[in-house]
């Protein structure tokens, strides 16, 4: 993941708050953070089946909203790492 530790150590410096948005299994998704040493940039993890609804559907992303306070979407970026 080239760049990634980097973007996210610059995202920190500017106090941005981050949330992990996913549908694999939370056992798996804590896993690969830790295995990809990113666990402690992430304030929270918000799994999808955990949710209402689950990804596609906006439920996760309104929850990790939720976590950290934010109540604008438009204010939001999501960064995927899949085509779907």
């Amino acid at each position: 993941l080239p760049g990634l530790t980097e973007l996210l150590a610059w995202i920190d410096s500017r106090g941005v708050r981050k949330v992990a948005v996913t549908n694999a299994p939370r056992p798996n998704a804590e896993l690969m953070l830790r295995a990809l040493g990113l666990e402690t940039y992430f304030e929270h993890v918000v799994i999808g089946t955990e949710c209402a609804r689950a990804k596609p559907c906006p439920d996760p992303y309104l929850e990790g909203m939720r976590l950290v306070g934010a109540c604008d979407a438009g204010r939001c970026v999501a960064f995927e790492d899949s085509p779907a």
